[in-house]
Formats: C-alpha cells, structure tokens, sequence
C-alpha cells in the first residue's frame, strides 16, 4: 500500500493544475491581488473633490485582470463622501470612485477598497489616504481673552489668537497685526505669524491705570479679536508723601495743609485710579476722607485734624488692590505731625496741702501745672507768684513753666500759726495753694475738756501765737489767760463755738525778755470756777535790730478769730526776720500779708 502512495500525490498535482487553468485561452483565473492603482497620496482643500478618481485592479496570480467582480469603497477617517462609477470591475480588472474630503484637517483623510470574496476566497483590500488643507482664513478666534496682571508688568502669560477657515480649523501661516486699545501699555511683537495650530502670539505689558479695564486687539483677514485685563497694583509700584508731611499744628485743629501722595510705577508713571485708605494712628485724630481714588497725576489728598493730647502723630496711606483676587498689598506711606499744646486754659496746683514749720521754707518748692483746655501741658507761660494771705514771700515771684507745663517757686512761710494762702497767676488765669504754718503745741485735758497752746517754737518781738480751751456740756469756758516769762500777754477777742470754747489769738511782745528759754503758760477759768493750766517753753531770741522795737506794753489791733494777727510796728523787717515787717493791704479771707 505503501508503494502507491507517490502516485497519488502526482495525480493530485496534476488535477491543481488543471484547476488554475482557464477553460478558455487568456481566461483569468480566481483573484489573487487588489491594489491601488491611481489616486493615493493626494492633497485638496478641506471639503474640495480630489482632481484624480480613486482607481483600483483586481488581479489572478498571473497578474491578469479579473473582470466583474464586486468590490466596496468606505471612507475609514476624515469624513467627506465618495461617488463609486461601477461597484465590480470592469473588462480590465479596475474600478474608481471620485472622493470629496471631509471639513476637517485634524483627523486623516482615509479610503478602504475590499473584494466582495466568494466562499473560499482570501481577504484582499486597498487603501488611499489624502492630506486635507485648511480653507482660506475667515475668524480670529482670541484664546482666553480676559485675563490678570498688575499695573507696568507684562502678563503672565502671552496673548493668543487663532486664525481659523470657514470649518475653523487653524490656518498656518497668517499674519497677525497686535494693538493696545485701552489702558496704556504695549504689545511685543506688533505683529506675528501663526504657527501650524494657526495660533499666533504676543507679549502684552499693562499700562499703569487701573480705573478701566486695559485692552488689546489682534486683526487678521479682515477679523479681530479682542482681550481684556484687570490690572492690580504689583510690587512695583511706590507710594510717597508728596505734601502735607512733618507739619506742625495745635492738638484739636486742623493741620493748614493737606496730605498729598502720589502713585507711580518704579520708572515713574502715575497710577490713575487706584483706591488710598487712610488712617490715623491711636489718639492722633481724624483724617478725611477716609478713601480717595488716585486721579490723573496719581495724586490723592485727605485733610487731617489733630487729636486732643500731646502725643506722636501719625497717618498712613495705603494703596491698596481694588481688585478681588490679588495678593500682593499694594504701597504704604507714612505722614507725621508735630503737635502743640492749646492756649493757657487753667492752672492746676498741688493736690492737697503743705505743712511746715512757721517762718521756714517748705520742704520742697511749690509747683503749679499749666493746662489747656484739653489738659494738656503749656511749656513756656510766665507765672506770677504773690502771698494771698498768712504772711511769708517767695523765691522766685515769677517763673515759667518747662516742658511739662509746670512752674516753680520756694515758699518760706509766714510766722503766724495755722493756714495760709499762695496766690499762682498767668495772664487771666489764677490758683490759690494752701499751706498750714506748725509750731509747737500741747493740749493738756481736764475737768471734762481741753486747754491748748500753740506758738513758734523761737520768737522774735511780736509773733503770733494761739490759745485756747474748750468744755464739755456741763461747764462753761468764762476767760483764758495767758503769760510768758511771767508776763501777762495780751489776748484778742475770742471766737466763740457759743459758750462751751473760746479761741484766742495772741501778738507776743518780747521787747524786754531776756533771750533763752522760757514758759508760756495758759490758763482757763470755767463758769464752775474751775481752772486749768497747760506751759509751753519756747525760746526768746535776741533782736538784730533793737532800734526798729516798739516800746513795751504797745497794743495790738483785733484780728479775725482763728487767724493770724497782723504784723505789728511800724518797722520794715528785712526779709528773713520772722513776724516783723509792716502790714499790707487787708486781703479777702482776713488778716493782712506781711512783706
């Protein structure tokens, strides 16, 4: 079985053969190819018939044509249409079909031919592919057409335009002109071709107003586009204090000049149209209007009243972004004033009352303030020192007031015991300072009151002393005597808290004592005919000048009750010599004041 196996493999060679042969001479046989005869690789405008038929051959293996068999034209990509002469081929194994691209030139432009197979047949397929154009330019079509910058600086990122047909794809290529149409500013290049997107580009510097929007303008094939941009204040720009700054004014005015600022760019270009703040610092009054908008020159100007108190002064400018979105701060400007005190309004004097030893300067100087209306200090005012009453002088009489408004004298007290009065004048302006002369005293209790005695502790002829005694309910305080260095020592009248006290004021005469140390002694009789009897040493001192004395046993004239009794002789005692002098004129309150 073996041995026939080569034979009917030869018999099997034989009958292909005769398969593949045509019944007839020149006849072709099965298809073998189909390809792409005329027609591929061409260009056309978008939307445009290609000038060449698509042309395709169905062949046998022998290359010869094969005739009426059908065959399906497709478009695979692009678009477009197709307009088939014969859907089988023709006596010479070719068929055609006219193609017209698609509007598009993004996606390629694809055909597909394939063989309508028979069972049995292999697959077979041509393809012709185009390149589609863009129409002639008809719109410009601006990319992102608002945008945000600050004022002096170029965009971030370039303006850009396309140029599209009348399908809008983009048209390489074309020139493209570039123009600012509002806001100032340039555009670099002024003009620029497009590139294979069609898009073309520029470099745009806003210019420095931020009052409009800022424009620009592309133009091309008779068509334009344009471009908007909000422009805020970048770091560039400066604000400064062009008047108004380091003036000087009165707390509670108005300063005379306005503040004034202007806004540039750092090569110097006002910025029109940008909003200053205004503000003034803690205490340093008001400043109005609070927002002025920056005008034509870059100027804005606000007025500024003073505060009330002595304290720096300080306004601030800002410029800030009036529009939302920005980051950057804008500029600030800083104005400061110097600030005077009002006129003189009141003088103020120490808060409570001095005390100090009769006939001796007090223990530190007395001190008056001056104020104006707004209690502030007024350096440089003359003020006016004089005795109101009480005796004593002052060192100087006249001072002015320093950096704090205050005023100065040394007060050496008058002799007499218990209050006394200083007197601070400046111009209209008055005060009156309180003292109280001490000396020695002692109250010494019995029978249900008191006895007490009160004097200089070293007395000169004719100082001013004080006794008295006061009762309870029960009694009656009748009459008090008094004597030194065994004396009698003439009283004035009493002043009487009805009938249960008696106060008296005294002039001691010590003409005729001996200088050293001696007894003041005082009694009190009651109506009970009780007594009581209360000492007191003091010191008698020489008199420097025994000429001017008055005779002894010289009368005295009343005093008001409770007061010092006025100086006696008719001697002038040289400042410094306690309880001597001679009287002045009577002043409201009572007693007289001793020079």
């Amino acid at each position: 079985m073996l041995r026939h196996a080569p034979a009917a493999l030869l018999l099997a060679a034989l009958a292909a053969a005769c398969h593949d042969t045509p019944s007839q001479p020149n006849a072709p046989g099965p298809p073998d190819a189909l390809s792409a005869l005329a027609g591929d690789g061409q260009a056309a405008t978008v939307g445009a018939t290609l000038p060449q038929p698509l042309v395709v051959r169905l062949t046998d293996r022998f290359g010869r044509p094969v005739p009426h068999r059908a065959l399906s034209f497709s478009i695979v990509s692009g678009g477009g249409s197709l307009r088939v002469e014969d859907g089988e081929t023709s006596a010479d194994g070719t068929a055609s079909a006219v193609w017209t691209l698609g509007t598009g030139t993004t996606a390629g432009q694809q055909v597909a031919v394939r063989l309508a197979a028979t069972h049995g047949e292999p697959w077979m397929g041509a393809d012709f592919r185009a390149t589609a154009n863009p129409g002639a330019p008809e719109r410009l079509v601006a990319v992102q057409a608002e945008r945000k910058g600050t004022v002096g600086n170029p965009l971030a990122a370039p303006l850009e335009a396309r140029v599209v047909d009348h399908w809008g794809n983009p048209v390489p290529g074309v020139e493209v002109a570039w123009t600012v149409t509002a806001g100032g500013g340039s555009v670099s290049p002024a003009r620029s071709a497009t590139d294979a997107t069609g898009t073309a580009r520029a470099t745009w510097t806003l210019g420095p107003g931020l009052d409009p929007a800022q424009a620009a303008e592309a133009a091309a094939a008779g068509s334009r586009a344009e471009f908007t941009a909000m422009a805020g204040l970048g770091p560039g720009v400066v604000l400064a204090p062009v008047g108004g700054n380091a003036q000087r004014g009165t707390v509670g005015t108005r300063l005379p000049e306005l503040l004034r600022v202007r806004l540039t760019l750092a090569d110097g270009r006002p910025v029109p149209g940008a909003a200053v703040a205004w503000a003034a610092g803690a205490g340093a009054g008001t400043v109005l209007p609070v927002t002025v908008v920056t005008d034509a020159a870059g100027e804005a100007t606000a007025g500024w009243v003073l505060g009330t108190r002595l304290r720096s002064a300080t306004v601030t400018a800002d410029a800030s972004n009036p529009r939302p979105g920005y980051d950057v701060a804008g500029a600030r400007a800083l104005f400061t004033a110097g600030v005077a005190p009002g006129p003189p309004a009141s003088l103020q004097g120490p808060r409570s009352d001095s005390y100090g030893p009769a006939g001796q300067p007090l223990a530190a100087p007395v001190a008056v303030t001056v104020l104006d209306n707004w209690g502030n200090p007024v350096p440089g005012i003359r003020v006016d020192w004089s005795i109101y009453y009480g005796g004593g002088w002052v060192e100087p009489a006249t001072s002015v007031s320093d950096s704090s408004g205050v005023a100065v004298t040394r007060w050496t007290l008058g002799t007499s015991l218990g209050g006394t009065r200083l007197r601070a004048s400046a111009g209209g302006l008055s005060t009156s300072i309180a003292a109280t002369a001490t000396g020695v005293q002692i109250i010494s209790p019995g029978y249900g009151g008191q006895l007490y005695a009160g004097c200089v502790p070293q007395l000169r002829e004719y100082t001013g002393c004080t006794v008295g005694a006061n009762a309870t309910g029960r009694t009656t305080v009748m009459r008090v005597t008094a004597t030194l260095a065994g004396r009698e020592v003439a009283l004035v009248s009493p002043w009487r808290s009805p009938y249960f006290s008696a106060s008296y004021g005294i002039v001691l005469n010590t003409t005729g004592i001996a200088p050293g140390l001696h007894e003041f002694r005082v009694k009190a009789f009651t109506l009970d005919g009780d007594s009581l009897i209360a000492s007191l040493p003091v010191t008698v001192l020489p008199d420097p000048y025994p000429a001017l004395g008055a005779p002894p046993g010289s009368t005295l004239r009343a005093a008001a009750p409770g007061t010092p009794a006025p100086c006696a002789g008719g001697a002038r005692a040289p400042r410094g010599t306690a309880g001597q002098g001679t009287p002045a004129a009577a002043e409201p309150g009572g007693g007289a004041e001793c020079r």
